[in-house]
């Protein structure tokens, strides 16, 4: 991969200044079957892969409706109508019983979640019980995919998250503006969060147990004030300019609008008691093909337990979690998809020489297998650190799994991102093919905390410390990033004053995820 290859690529880091005041213009001009068996099916569309064992129609309207969610996005902030990145995984359950089997720790209130970690970014959500959460959850992933939200202060993010997640979609018709009851319901009978402190921190940094209890909903009230009219409009949009250059949220805010904290507290209850403004029109971009295929037999028993795999389990859950693969995958002996999960979850929670014998299995019929090929790179890479006399020649074994993995699809954002993790200790790191393939990787997946650090690092060591800032800044006002968004916010902190980070590697290290069910109903 070369800087020429990368220099021809729209760079994906770039500013998009947008005026929610245009956007909120644009928007007013836009004009259950339950299955016999089940079958585990997958839908395929242009930005979307959705997964679910509920009917092929209930299936395919429920892709429509993320499209058109997705080009009514791309209508307002002006993206354009390309697919940029990995197309979403959305795993469709029917209820908590099937949602713990991806997430294990997950109380019976949880109702979806979305998880941009290493091995996977993909969300969760339960069949027919609305879908305030994947809508929440995806405007973050989308905003994150197309910067559209650059510059945004953190409490505005999660605002226009919340406005945007009570969508009420029907057909090419999208509405917003309409309220989500729990929110009010919080507004109605909590203590709210202070403006001043709603403005100024994450929900992270929020120490008061009611005071966080409110951040979502105050943020979700005051970004629909600001959008009710024309005049809040432009108000908001001057209120961002200044933040972006650099004064202080809350002074700009009193700036903007003309009110102190506690007047616009006092303006918020009186709005909160006035008919809130739903708004909406057409999509003009109709969703294209969707393309469903059955999954093997094997998916009914190991689907969900294979994606568990992909986040932390419980030191308390993992014998048991190996054990019941174990039998699962036994009912399926010869099955590719079956041998895969479970040579994960021995390498993961049991013996990894065991899941090396199943991942030579699975690669001498399916010599492609990019999972299997990343296995057996992790493999490599981990005895490595065991053996360090070996050290050179099993990560070089290690790297010839990845080069196989980068033939078999040289988008994969994970196999860039360990070709990327695997230089950064190498003499003369980062040259300019590192740089390319941590930007790849980038390109690929926005959304993995790891993979921003990672080149942020990279960019801060080539001394490129306005693109380190560009990329570190969502990420640092992430309100779920946890050790994420505080790594970001030390790196942030060396690249404003022109600083190499401080050990190279540190960042690019897989550190935290989104909380689960993070805007739980």
């Amino acid at each position: 991969m070369s800087v020429a290859k990368l220099n021809r690529r729209r760079r994906p880091w770039t500013r998009r200044v947008v005026h929610l005041g245009v956007l909120l213009t644009t928007l007013a001009s836009l004009s259950v079957a339950s299955p016999a068996l089940a079958e585990w099916k997958r839908a395929e569309s242009a930005r979307f892969i959705v997964y679910s064992d509920g009917s092929e129609r209930d299936l395919r309207e429920y892709v429509r409706k993320l499209e058109t969610y997705d080009a009514f996005l791309r209508q307002l902030f002006a993206v354009p109508d390309e697919t940029l990145g990995r197309k979403l995984p959305v795993y469709l359950v029917e209820g908590p019983q099937a949602l713990s089997r991806i997430h294990p720790d997950a109380g019976r209130n949880v109702a979806g979640f979305y998880r941009p970690s290493g091995e996977d970014i993909f969300a969760v959500a339960l069949r027919h019980l609305g879908d305030d959460i994947l809508l929440h959850e995806y405007f973050h992933h989308f905003s994150y995919q197309t910067q559209a939200a650059v510059g945004y202060p953190a409490w505005l993010i999660e605002g226009l998250a919340e406005y945007f997640m009570t969508a009420e979609i029907e057909g090419d018709l999208v509405k917003v503006g309409n309220f989500n009851s729990g929110r009010v319901s919080a507004l109605s009978n909590r203590t709210w969060i202070p403006i001043d402190v709603l403005v100024t921190r994450t929900q992270n940094e929020v120490r008061n147990g009611q005071q966080r209890d409110t951040y979502y909903p105050v943020a979700w009230l005051l970004t629909h004030w600001f959008q009710s009219d024309t005049t809040r409009r432009a108000q908001l949009d001057a209120y961002i300019a200044a933040v972006r250059t650099g004064t202080p949220s809350d002074q700009a805010l009193q700036t903007a609008t003309g009110l102190n904290a506690e007047g616009l507290r006092r303006e918020l209850r009186s709005y909160l008691n006035t008919s809130l403004k739903v708004v909406g029109g057409e999509v003009r971009s109709a969703p294209g093909d969707i393309v469903v295929t059955r999954l093997p037999q094997s998916a009914d028993d190991l689907l969900l337990p294979g994606q568990s795999l992909k986040g932390d389990i419980s030191p308390d859950l993992r014998a048991s979690t190996l054990e019941s693969i174990r039998r699962a995958a036994a009912r399926h002996p010869d099955d590719l998809f079956a041998l895969r999960v479970l040579a994960h979850a021995e390498y993961k929670l049991g013996d990894p020489a065991v899941a090396e014998t199943i991942l030579t299995r699975v690669l001498e019929r399916d010599p492609e297998n990019i999972d299997a090929l990343l296995l057996m790179a992790r493999r490599r890479t981990a005895q490595a650190k065991d053996a360090p006399e070996q050290e050179v020649d099993l990560l070089g074994r290690a790297r010839a799994y990845l080069a196989r993995a980068y033939a078999a699809d040289p988008t994969h954002y994970y196999t860039l991102y360990m070709l990327a993790q695997s230089r950064v200790k190498a003499p003369g790191y980062p040259n300019d093919n590192d740089l390319a393939t941590w930007v790849e990787a980038f390109h690929q997946a926005p959304q993995m905390p790891a993979i921003r650090l990672g080149l942020s690092e990279a960019a801060m060591l080539r001394g490129e410390f306005d693109l380190a800032i560009t990329l570190l800044e969502p990420l640092a006002n992430a309100a779920h990033g946890r050790g994420a968004a505080e790594a970001a916010q030390r790196l942030l902190e060396r690249a404003r004053a022109g600083q190499r980070p401080d050990e190279a590697g540190q960042g690019g290290q897989p550190v935290g995820e989104a909380a689960p069910g993070s805007p739980a109903a």
